[in-house]
């Protein structure tokens, strides 16, 4: 692939979403997911189906999911496809303060005549990307393609504490403890001072790095990232 630098922000303006804030609930993983979903139903549909889903519904009704202590992004991907997931306006996001007392409701929170299970948007298929190659560099290239094709892919990568006080440039991991598995949405790629990099949209709010996005080194060993897309 010849394509040096790439935005889905730019090629998709109206589908790809603004950040969002997970506050004190580790839910990255209902953010990543529900984010990629959101860009790509809007970007499969042309516009036409924009909808902010529910990262709260992956929270609280999930099955692989264990609430503000984190889930598994690949498989929460199989709820989507079977069970769906409901809109950020009929479930809106209730675990910022880290409350996992909240409930699945039979009805949507803006709209009390209307069924949860009636405002469900499913996934067609679910699947990884390039996660059977051994070759990180062909790897790579595969998620690049997906992203250029169908847009932003879901993504985990280890964290470390330096990566907490990220502010600009290409993050590489080079001090500190390592603090856990942290999942993300990689939007695009390309190249600063000489070094390759992934684009992501973080779910620390818009304080948090480049307005809320961050870049992290493209083919890094140390953090995984390439090593588990999902969409």
């Amino acid at each position: 692939m010849n394509i040096a630098e790439f935005d889905s922000r730019q090629k998709w303006p109206n589908c790809v979403h603004p950040i969002r804030d997970q506050g004190n609930c580790g839910s990255c993983y209902s953010f990543a997911s529900s984010e990629v979903m959101s860009d790509r139903f809007c970007i499969f549909s042309n516009g036409s189906v924009n909808v902010v889903l529910s990262p709260q519904d992956l929270v609280t009704c999930s099955w692989y999911s264990f609430g503000c202590n984190g889930g598994i992004p690949g498989l929460v991907f199989d709820y989507i496809h079977k069970d769906g997931l409901v809109s950020d306006a009929c479930f809106p996001y209730l675990s910022y303060d880290g409350n996992t007392h909240v409930k699945c409701p039979d009805f949507c929170y803006n709209n009390k005549t209307k069924s949860f299970k009636s405002d469900k948007h499913f996934a067609d298929k679910v699947y990884h990307v390039g996660e059977f190659l051994e070759d990180k560099a062909k790897r790579v290239l595969e998620i690049q393609k997906e992203i250029l094709t169908h847009g932003p892919v879901n993504a985990d990568f280890m964290v470390y504490s330096d990566f907490t006080v990220y502010k600009s440039g290409v993050y590489r991991h080079q001090t500190g403890s390592f603090e856990g598995i942290h999942a993300v949405k990689i939007i695009g790629w390309g190249t600063e001072n000489g070094v390759d990099y992934w684009l992501i949209a973080n779910s620390w709010g818009t304080t948090f790095g480049l307005q809320g996005f961050f870049k992290i080194v493209r083919g890094g060993k140390f953090i995984h990232l390439e090593e588990k897309s999902s969409n």
